[in-house]
């Protein structure tokens, strides 16, 4: 934890864009609570389908990486993104390596709803933008987490190592 690179405070109508495998999610106001540095991850006994865990708020997260089709991915290439951003809704924590995360304050760009026929059941992308960079795909922490599979629960931890990230 003592590399933490920000928290996100009082952000208002701020929303975290997070950048990976060519994919750029905007998240819902307050969903993105915390920047971190990889190093923070423990890949010790990683959860299925994740990269490793992070300690948050005295709990271990679970951490997660993805593909541009938004499936989690466990391979180097992915472990090795530089950024760390902790998602959530609620008590609800979970945190995705990414390759650059931004903070999107004011207007920014206009989100359109997903046409009917582009819905698909625990498909987590409910609106589209487009701007400099590309595609934006609007989402919520809640919604993406279901998609990836995140079993949220604050009492899983890394079997080898102790509430301080260090081997037990």
């Amino acid at each position: 934890m003592s590399e933490t690179i920000r928290t996100i405070g009082d952000t208002g109508n701020a929303r975290g864009l997070l950048s990976f495998a060519g994919a750029h999610l905007v998240l819902a106001p307050g969903d993105l609570r915390i920047i971190a540095a990889p190093g923070d991850v423990v890949r010790t006994d990683p959860p299925a389908r994740g990269i490793g865990w992070i300690a948050m708020l005295e709990q271990w997260r679970p951490v997660y990486a993805l593909s541009f089709d938004l499936a989690p991915v466990v391979d180097e290439a992915a472990a090795a993104r530089p950024m760390c951003a902790v998602l959530g809704h609620g008590s609800a924590l979970y945190a995705l390596l990414c390759d650059d995360i931004q903070i999107m304050r004011g207007a920014g760009p206009v989100f359109r709803p997903l046409a009917p026929s582009m819905q698909a059941p625990g498909l987590p992308i409910r609106d589209l933008a487009l701007d400099a960079r590309g595609l934006l795909c609007g989402t919520d922490a809640n919604r993406l987490g279901r998609c990836i599979g995140v079993a949220i629960r604050g009492d899983q931890a890394p079997a080898r190592v102790g509430r301080a990230g260090v081997e037990a």
